[in-house]
């Protein structure tokens, strides 16, 4: 089988957190102020539609194995708590000297969203073959920055710094998303494939 024929075979997949409307639209405003800080062209944004809380990168899975994957998610996401998450504050990777990704925190206050990370990633190993980060970092990317000067550097972080505790809304959690990521000349288009729903009472 060639490459390009492996690659119609699979799919490229992450599982997300979706975020309420109204707290998609509180982080579209910081990101407009943000976006006022630096030139045209020098950051590529996340659209809004788009915002979410990547929770693990799967990478190409094989098409055939999806409805399996989805079936395991489901098995051991059902009796994990609902999350109570709030997005607060604006960072960069790796820091404000240097930005290559823009970021909202995501913030949750018992260490669920780095079980249930740990959680998953004992179903997904089997599907990707691939070993797992250290730790997780729960966040919503909203741009990436493609060339930047340390001017407009200096001043996205200090509106950053601005906006250090400003909430950007509270939520319940109860769904993940195993999402499809296609990279097209217009930007990456994201499409629903499954939704896996937590445990919808949270017992503390």
């Amino acid at each position: 089988m060639s490459n390009a024929e492996a690659r119609e075979q699979s799919l490229r997949l992450f599982i997300a957190i979706p975020l309420p409307a109204g707290v998609k639209e509180a982080i579209e405003r910081a990101q407009s102020s943000l976006r006022a800080a630096v030139s045209k062209g020098r950051i590529g944004w996340t659209r809004p539609e788009q915002f979410h809380v990547t929770i693990k990168f799967l990478g190409d899975i094989d098409s055939a194995r999806i409805t399996f994957l989805a079936q395991d998610l489901t098995r051991v996401c059902q009796n994990f708590p609902a999350l109570d998450l709030r997005a607060q504050t604006i960072g960069s990777f790796p820091n404000w000297r240097f930005p290559r990704v823009i970021w909202v925190g995501i913030q949750e206050g018992e260490n669920r969203l780095g079980r249930l990370y740990e959680l998953i990633s004992t179903v997904t190993a089997q599907y990707t073959g691939r070993p797992d980060r250290d730790s997780f970092d729960g966040h919503v990317t909203i741009g990436r920055v493609k060339g930047i000067q340390r001017p407009e550097a200096q001043g996205l972080s200090k509106i950053a710094a601005d906006l250090a505790r400003h909430s950007f809304g509270q939520w319940m959690a109860n769904t993940l998303e195993l999402m499809r990521s296609e990279l097209l000349p217009e930007g990456a288009r994201h499409t629903c494939l499954a939704e896996i729903e937590l445990e919808k009472e949270n017992h503390g």
